[in-house]
């Protein structure tokens, strides 16, 4: 995961920083409630699945 985290870091831009940062700052918050289960990347689209939600990054 984090390896993957890092990865993502080195391609793109601000706007996925202040996404990323956000992302984690609210899993670190549920860390007891909330877990990614699933990421997928297809093409320009970022899905991060969750128990309960899903979060969508479009670059």
């Amino acid at each position: 995961m984090r390896q993957l985290l890092s990865d993502l870091l080195s391609y793109w831009d601000d706007r996925f920083l202040n996404f990323l940062f956000l992302l984690s700052f609210g899993c670190n918050i549920q860390s007891n409630m909330a877990t990614i289960a699933r990421i997928t990347i297809h093409g320009n689209t970022v899905l991060m699945s969750y128990p309960q939600a899903e979060a969508i990054f479009q670059y």
